[in-house]
């Protein structure tokens, strides 16, 4: 999460940026300086040379201080018997004597008495105003303005600092009234028109500001704190270049403008020059060494430069030197959130808010600090209230946000960021944060678009990369996922959740060694980051590393006892290694912690059919299915343990399910066809093996299984997916033998003896003569009879084969009752589903009943 840019909310004429200049000490009169002050009335300021002859306003300088003696200086250099006084809300400085000067802590002490003296004058409870505002008790500066004004209705600078008073209280209606009367009734004062523009800023009404700034530059265009000020309007809406065109008019026009070169700094750095707003930042600080905004913002550089320490220092200065300001404190919280000392950083915006309670910005950020502590009800009550306070603070909808999408309140995270979207269509943050919320609902394409206008808004944001890549997985876009990756690292992403989630990407794209060396940097990163270890090992079960994996596995599992996916992984390669219980008992604990996880009862499924339990293969298959109806798998595999219990109109069933959901492949159709054969729908079945040839044109079992339903059928096509399959695999195959034996028998049945010749001459030149099944040949050529057959089919296997060409040749031969009792034999003898069983079933209804459906 990234940290709102902190709002300060000081006097208009008292500008966050005001300008001074950093000059040497005297000894005599070092206390007063760095010292807040006002000039006594009837003071005239004594120029420095040709210096501030040249500054902004020039010959007006001294006339316009005499006329100002409401305005609060600096003190920036003192001599033997002078100090010299820079005003912070613009350019006017100059010597003059301690005596014509009064300490703000004073003020309200100093202006008391006068008032005391005389108290019909408006201008003391004015300048007792402005003493309560220079120590924040703004409700008794807005009293003794309202005093003044009583006294004094025609009073300009009691409307205008009344004005700036109710500002600071967040009472602009009333704000923009005072400033307005201010104007009515002087409308020649640029500096009015510059605080109402300043006002309408904390409004975010830039272009009203805008508008304030253009008509107090017609009236004082040399004036140049008014253009540095036009310049953070800008900044605001982020046109950077004309605000730096702005800093730049204010530099030329008063190089001694601080103001000007801190505002530069700023633009600078929105657009990314770092080491230029570093010099902006240094510059401004060498001018007026007592800003503490200028050390704050310097600080908040540092942070973004990642310099942590630096930052905390310099924030810390920024505190020190103006310890009743909220804003360094809100700054510095921010930097001790960044080194995740919460305690710290929720102290420094306690301070903040105690400062400025009424300052939403604050509250917000405590919020943010508190989110990271994991204390989410203390941060939804502090968003709540940054919200009551200002309902457009951007960082509390989407903090607000942030809480509710953790509870699992999407939709009203997602009110959250739209909000805060509809306030600040610019603000990456919230397109982001949402795109998460997208994620989650697995609304990928809404997702997408989000992380997509994040990067564009900002195109250095890591996290976006990061996030736009895990879309990229969950659609198996990999090429794009591993891209995004690759530009979050490169931009400075050094979460291990990057290289462990880039892994994951590497290894789905079989990049096996470029994932471990990812996980292996992730878990230096975070050496009890249990996930990382848990997806090392699953690599390494791909790679065969079943030992390393199950140990990564352990590893995962005692530092996350209850990380599902640690279990799981590893019983993926207890099964590997033929430990069915174990894997069984890891599965076990995985659906114990994640219950509704498929992968986990699909997995223990495999397990139990490996341990040829079928029923219970069959349930978790089925409760895989009812978590998740489009897992294809775990269809397949019910499907076939369900044909192995032959219950084969619902493995169809299941088989049916896997060609809809994975219409492109051929083996199914396969798997469809013995489940057909099994429920004697023969016909369907050559129809199957069809289709897995269509699909898979390469491949040869497809051809003898066609050939042997084809020989049940009585179609002489068998002779051809018989040959086919020899030529495909020869005759070194475990089933050759087979499909010689089916081409035969299927040649002789269609009468086509040549045919049979054909092949019964290709397995005497090719089988190995002396060993089985070549007496299978023989008794085919005739060259043994059946008594010499059996005596040479020594074993069971041998004796089913020898059987089945026995029955087979009787049929053909004319001899159905031979023929039926060898078939009777096989149905009892011979495995199930074996082509000897599927044939002999076939022939003894075909004996009963007549040829099937479709046969001939």
């Amino acid at each position: 999460m990234r940290i709102p840019r902190c709002v300060r909310v000081v006097l208009g004429w008292l500008l966050i940026l005001g300008p001074c200049v950093g000059l040497a000490r005297s000894a005599d009169l070092g206390r007063w300086v760095g010292k807040r002050v006002f000039i006594a009335p009837g003071t005239v300021l004594r120029p420095d040379g040709d210096a501030d002859a040249k500054a902004g306003e020039g010959a007006d300088l001294v006339r316009a201080a005499e006329e100002r003696e409401d305005r609060i200086y600096r003190v920036q250099q003192a001599s033997e018997s002078e100090v010299y006084i820079q005003a912070e809300d613009s350019s006017f400085r100059g010597w003059v004597a301690p005596r014509d000067l009064i300490r703000i802590e004073d003020a309200v002490e100093h202006f008391t008495e006068r008032i005391r003296a005389e108290p019909g004058k408006a201008r003391h409870y004015n300048r007792r105003g402005d003493g309560w505002y220079a120590r924040r008790r703004f409700d008794r500066a807005i009293a003794d303005y309202d005093e003044a004004v009583r006294l004094d209705p025609a009073h300009v600078d009691s409307r205008n600092n009344r004005g700036l008073a109710l500002a600071a209280e967040k009472d602009y209606r009333k704000a923009l009234a005072d400033l307005d009367e201010a104007i009515r009734l002087d409308p020649r004062r640029a500096y009015i028109r510059n605080n109402r523009g300043f006002v309408r800023s904390h409004m975010k009404d830039a272009d009203g500001a805008i508008a304030d700034y253009d008509e107090a530059i017609r009236l004082a265009p040399r004036a140049a704190y008014i253009h540095a000020n036009r310049g953070l309007a800008w900044v605001d809406k982020k046109d950077y270049g004309k605000a730096r065109a702005d800093f730049d008019e204010a530099i030329r026009l008063d190089p001694r403008c601080a103001a000007g070169f801190n505002g530069r700094g700023i633009a600078r750095k929105a657009v990314g020059d770092l080491d230029g707003a570093l010099a902006d930042f240094e510059a401004a600080i060498r001018l007026d060494p007592f800003a503490s905004s200028f050390h704050s913002n310097r600080g908040l550089l540092w942070l973004d430069r990642g310099e942590v320490d630096k930052a905390v220092g310099e924030l810390t200065l920024a505190v020190t030197l103006q310890p009743d300001e909220p804003a360094p404190r809100n700054n510095r919280g921010s930097a001790w959130k960044t080194l995740k000392k919460y305690d710290k950083a929720v102290s420094d915006f306690d301070e903040a808010v105690r400062l400025d309670p009424k300052e939403a910005i604050f509250r917000a950020n405590r919020g943010l600090a508190r989110y990271d502590a994991r204390e989410y009800d203390k941060a939804l009550a502090d968003f709540d209230e940054a919200l009551k306070l200002d309902a457009g603070t951007v960082a509390a909808h989407v903090g607000r946000g942030n809480v509710r999408s953790l509870r699992g309140q999407d939709e009203q995270a997602l009110a959250d960021y739209d909000e805060a979207i509809r306030r600040d269509p610019n603000y990456a943050i919230a397109y982001n944060n949402r795109g998460l919320v997208w994620k989650t609902k697995r609304e990928y394409g809404k997702a997408l678009a989000d992380f997509d206008a994040a990067i564009r808004l900002d195109p250095k944001y890591a996290d976006a990369y990061t996030n736009r890549g895990g879309v990229r997985m969950a659609r198996e876009e990999n090429d794009g996922a591993l891209a995004d990756y690759d530009e979050a690292i490169r931009l400075g992403a050094k979460e291990a959740v990057v290289f462990n989630e880039r892994g994951l990407v590497r290894g789905a794209k079989g990049r096996l060694d470029e994932a471990i060396a990812d996980y292996d940097e992730a878990i230096r990163l975070d050496p009890k980051y249990a996930a990382a270890y848990s997806n090392r090992g699953l690599i390494r079960q791909v790679k065969k590393e079943f030992g390393r994996c199950i140990a990564d596995c352990s590893e995962a599992i005692r530092l996350a006892p209850k990380y599902a996916p640690a279990y799981y992984n590893r019983g993926l390669a207890w099964r590997a290694e033929g430990e069915f219980d174990k894997s069984i008992a890891d599965f076990d604990e995985a659906i114990r912690l994640r219950p509704q996880d498929a992968d986990s009862y699909f997995s223990r499924g495999l397990s139990w059919k490996e341990k040829k339990e079928r029923d219970r293969a069959v349930a978790d298959f089925g409760e895989a299915i009812r978590l998740d109806p489009a897992y294809m798998a775990a269809y397949y595999h019910r499907g076939l343990v369900r044909a192995a219990l032959m219950e084969y109109d619902v493995a169809i069933g299941d088989l049916n399910e896997v060609v809809r959901l994975a219409p492109g492949d051929g083996e199914v159709h396969g798997y469809l066809g013995l489940s057909r054969v099994g429920m004697k729908e023969y016909d369907k079945a050559y129809g199957e093996f069809g289709e897995y040839i269509r699909l898979a044109p390469g491949a040869s079992r497809p051809h003898l299984d066609r050939a042997v339903v084809g020989l049940i059928l009585g179609r002489g096509e068998a002779v051809a997916d018989a040959r086919r399959y020899l030529a495909m695999e020869g005759w070194g195959s475990s089933l050759s033998a087979d499909a010689a034996i089916v081409g035969i028998l299927a040649a002789r049945r269609a009468k086509d003896a040549a045919a049979a010749t054909r092949i019964l001459d290709d397995a005497a030149a090719n089988l190995d003569r002396a060993a089985w099944p070549y007496p299978l040949v023989r008794f085919l050529r005739r060259e043994i009879d059946e008594k010499a057959l059996l005596k040479l089919a020594d074993d069971p296997g041998r004796e089913v084969g020898a059987y089945f060409c026995i029955a087979f040749s009787c049929l053909l031969d004319g001899e159905p009752a031979r023929a039926r009792e060898g078939f009777l034999w096989l149905a009892e003898n011979a495995g199930v589903a074996s082509i000897e069983s599927d044939v002999s079933i076939a022939e003894l209804d075909r004996l009963d009943h007549g040829p099937p459906e479709g046969g001939r």
